[in-house]
């Protein structure tokens, strides 16, 4: 997948260069971002970063980047090039959620992995044997949806409407618990 771009009104996801599907979302103007780290046909996401801020720009004061990638630097590096061009950039990808949040000096909110909503006594979701089994030996496994331990992870960002600077970023991790 090359990239994903995300605003108010639509979501397009890109394979290859192909849109595959679209939907309406409701939230301010979300720029997300896939990474091309070791593929070599996906387009960069630091040029499309740029571009889709520069069109977001014209719309919004307030931008959030949700950077989907596994490398840490590519994060960290990504959200340095848009710092003081966006409110947020908080990263997704490996259900481990950092702590690493702050404000840059240009004044963009960035986290580098907003972790995972769901069950956390798992290994990234699903339950801890299967994937044990699977690893030892090789053979497919059905791999169920664990039930223990189920967080609630990522982060609140207080953004000033009129200028689009984040003024405060919080780690969230909150216990859910089953309605009764």
């Amino acid at each position: 997948m090359s990239a994903a771009l995300f605003d108010r009104s639509i979501i397009r996801l890109e394979l290859q260069g192909k849109a595959a599907s679209s939907f309406r979302v409701t939230v301010c103007h979300r720029s997300a971002l896939l990474t091309s780290r070791g593929a070599r046909s996906c387009r960069n996401p630091f040029h499309r970063a740029l571009a889709e801020v520069e069109r977001l720009r014209q719309q919004t004061n307030i931008i959030l980047v949700d950077f989907h990638a596994e490398a840490t630097s590519e994060k960290v590096a990504l959200a340095r090039m848009l710092d003081g061009r966006v409110s947020a950039v908080i990263g997704t990808h490996t259900h481990v959620q950092t702590a690493d949040e702050q404000i840059f000096p240009g004044g963009t909110a960035f986290l580098c992995d907003a972790g995972f909503t769901g069950p956390h006594e798992s290994v990234i979701g699903r339950e801890i044997e299967p994937i044990i089994k699977r690893f030892m030996t090789n053979q497919p496994q059905k791999f169920e949806v664990a039930k223990s331990n189920v967080l609630l992870q990522g982060a609140l960002v207080e953004i000033d409407e009129r200028t689009g600077r984040p003024s405060k970023i919080v780690r969230i991790s909150e216990p859910l618990t089953a309605a009764t």
